[in-house]
């Protein structure tokens, strides 16, 4: 009788709590690659040097590969930090595993991941639960995670990444060993960081694994040239830009040479997928090709249509032609480094009536001072093109009031 009452109890108690967050990702390979790249390469993909309990000392993270195994960042000096523990461990098939960033492990969510074939994808299914388990901050917390998800939906016209994964460097022991070991309650981890991690992952394993386009997916050989020289170094400019415009119509302003014409320069040449070249042009009448005040040799990265493009990005100017209107200038062998270091992501999240918060961040800058002064120049300029993008959105929405 009191199971029962307990049982009931315990019903009524996660009635009164927000629902899972689902989310549900096609990736361009089997499920046995799909589970590999979510765990043994989990490392090549979360950006361990923004979001990590030891943030630019991150050496890696990796999962104990086993029901039990745990969730591990290691820091340069071999100091250990839980990130949750393994409930499920069934490659190919579902990975399960606790989820305590910041807390306590009595006050962990949980984290369920299944891979299932979808044709030539595989369908990877993530479920975020346990709500009731953070009280009355439950549904803030949901809600804050929920508006964070990348919904990535688009659909690959063929395979393109069904390589197996890269072989990690070492393996971490089941067993503890004589490196001090942390777990999140003994750590003053950032509450942005709580907030942000999650729901940035399936995106970024999704971008990982899928770096193109619908209409035009790469090469093999093409994405392993896209994803060399670059790094996160923690010196990200980050803007956000409300615009009356749609995610679909303002991923087309920011995709086209039209939509590039109304509100960011006055010429461009685009393509139409991953690897396509992303040349915008500042002064096409005396640089008609942007060698100098442009961005020739730049690619789009990746792309789903109305939610996400990420391209590469040119930090410098050739010469001082243009005067304070261009970046600080550069020798040719800093400012056309190859791969660029630099490149820029633009997720666009759906506001109410039909508006768009454009999430614009521009990743990659170094260290120095002529790489400060770029990063302080394109703060301001990114901002004016955000500002560009509103007043061109503003203008369509009273062409189609009048």
């Amino acid at each position: 009788m009191r199971e029962k009452q307990n049982e009931s109890s315990r019903a009524d108690r996660e009635a009164n709590f927000p629902p899972p967050i689902e989310l549900d990702a096609l990736v361009p390979c089997t499920p046995h690659a799909a589970f590999d790249y979510f765990t043994r390469d989990i490392a090549r993909w979360w950006p361990l040097a923004r979001y990590s309990c030891s943030e630019s000392r991150a050496a890696g993270v990796a999962f104990e590969e086993r029901e039990g195994g745990r969730l591990i960042e290691t820091d340069v000096d071999g100091t250990q930090y839980v990130w949750g523990t393994v409930s499920t461990w069934m490659p190919g098939e579902k990975l399960a595993f606790s989820w305590h960033p910041g807390k306590a492990p009595d006050a962990a969510l949980t984290v369920a991941v299944t891979f299932q074939r979808a044709g030539e994808l595989t369908r990877v299914r993530l479920v975020h639960s346990g709500w009731e388990r953070l009280g009355a901050q439950a549904a803030a917390a949901r809600e804050t995670y929920a508006n964070g998800w990348p919904t990535v939906l688009g659909v690959c016209s063929r395979a393109t990444a069904s390589r197996p994964p890269r072989a990690r460097s070492r393996t971490i022991r089941s067993g503890r060993n004589a490196m001090k070991l942390h777990s999140f309650a003994e750590v003053d981890t950032s509450t942005l960081w709580l907030k942000l991690l999650l729901p940035m992952t399936i995106g970024l394993f999704s971008a990982a694994v899928l770096v193109g386009i619908a209409v035009a997916a790469p090469t093999d050989s093409q994405l392993l040239r896209l994803t060399q020289g670059k790094h996160d170094s923690g010196r990200t400019i980050r803007l956000q830009k409300s615009v009356a415009c749609t995610p679909e119509r303002t991923f087309v302003l920011w995709s086209t040479d039209d939509g590039v014409r109304s509100f960011f320069a006055p010429a461009s040449r685009i393509g139409r997928g991953a690897g396509d070249e992303y040349r915008i042009l500042f002064s096409p009448a005396r640089d008609p090709e942007g060698l100098s005040h442009g961005t020739k040799g730049a690619r789009i990265l990746a792309a789903t249509p109305g939610r996400f493009l990420a391209f590469e990005w040119i930090t410098f100017a050739g010469d001082a032609t243009l005067g304070p209107n261009a970046p600080p200038v550069a020798v040719p062998e800093v400012r056309n480094e190859s791969p660029l270091p630099t490149w820029v992501e633009i997720e666009l999240l759906p506001g109410p009536g039909g508006t768009t918060l454009v999430d614009f961040r521009h990743y990659g800058f170094r260290d120095g001072q002529l790489w400060s002064a770029s990063r302080k120049w394109f703060t301001r300029a990114w901002q004016g093109v955000l500002d560009g993008l509103e007043r061109a959105c503003q203008k369509e929405t009273q062409r189609r009031i009048s």
